[in-house]
């Protein structure tokens, strides 16, 4: 298994498919398999460089408290490690925390700057909401806590139940979670202290800002506002769908990075 050694910690990683380079980043308390049903639609135009964040996943998990400065000095590592000098950056969530983090403190490094369902800050209203829910879902066994995620989380949920691999894929998840509590505690740390609201107008890289309407970790305000504050960023919103996009619409995420993905081809 591909391990990088980035500064006192392994990181684990995958490689898939050919083309320009792409690093793919999850949210907090999620891994690579999170990726699982967009690999497949960016793999011909992309070569994708698929991390798990350190506490997550098959990465170390040492018990520090956490940064997004650190996450993104890690991912930054893991792509000198790599050879990579220039990439697409995009982050899903605490991913696009990350991915905004190091769009501003190694711009040389982002040819073009991708975050999903993501904001400037943690929304604290919507994270007391998430705290709410996590309390409801305490205690049920794994099959029970899949249905109540499929209820909340999700707007086509008989569509998630009869994709091939879906419900494999979210019980992996769920047991990834419960084997890192700790860590992963870390990691929301990390998210909480993070605010780059007054930076924004720092980024350089051309950016494409992807929002789900019914997203109720960031609600489209959050879209609207980066939008509005990033330099020349694109839009889209994806409707019909909440916070898991990678999840319930991989063919309309996957469409969307590979046509900014052309679009910075393009000579201006």
């Amino acid at each position: 298994m591909p391990y990088a050694r980035v500064g006192d910690i392994k990181l684990y990683y995958e490689l898939d498919g050919q083309g320009d380079d792409l690093l793919l980043i999850h949210g907090v308390t999620s891994y690579v398999g999170n990726w699982r049903f967009v690999r497949p639609h960016l793999q011909e135009h992309f070569r994708l460089i698929l991390p798990d964040l350190r506490g997550h996943g098959k990465s170390d998990k040492p018990l520090i408290h956490y940064s997004v400065e650190m996450f993104a000095q890690d991912m930054v590592g893991l792509l000198d490690e790599l050879g990579i000098d220039q990439c697409i950056v995009a982050g899903h969530s605490l991913g696009g925390f990350i991915s905004q983090q190091i769009a501003l403190d190694a711009p040389e490094r982002v040819r073009g700057l991708i975050l999903i369902c993501t904001a400037p800050r943690v929304d604290v209203e919507a994270a007391m909401a998430q705290v709410e829910v996590s309390q409801q879902l305490h205690g049920l066994p794994p099959e029970q806590v899949i249905e109540k995620q499929l209820e909340i989380y999700y707007e086509n949920p008989e569509v998630l139940r009869s994709t091939p691999g879906m419900l494999e894929t979210l019980r992996a998840d769920i047991n990834q979670c419960q084997e890192n509590l700790v860590s992963h505690g870390y990691a929301q740390g990390a998210a909480i202290a993070f605010n780059v609201e007054e930076r924004l107008g720092e980024i350089q890289a051309p950016t494409l800002v992807i929002q789900c309407a019914q997203d109720k970790t960031f609600s489209i305000r959050w879209g609207e506002y980066l939008r509005d504050n990033i330099p020349n960023a694109e839009y889209r919103v994806i409707y019909m769908t909440s916070h898991s996009i990678q999840m319930q619409q991989p063919e309309k995420l996957a469409h969307a990075i590979t046509e900014f993905g052309k679009s910075l081809k393009t000579p201006v």
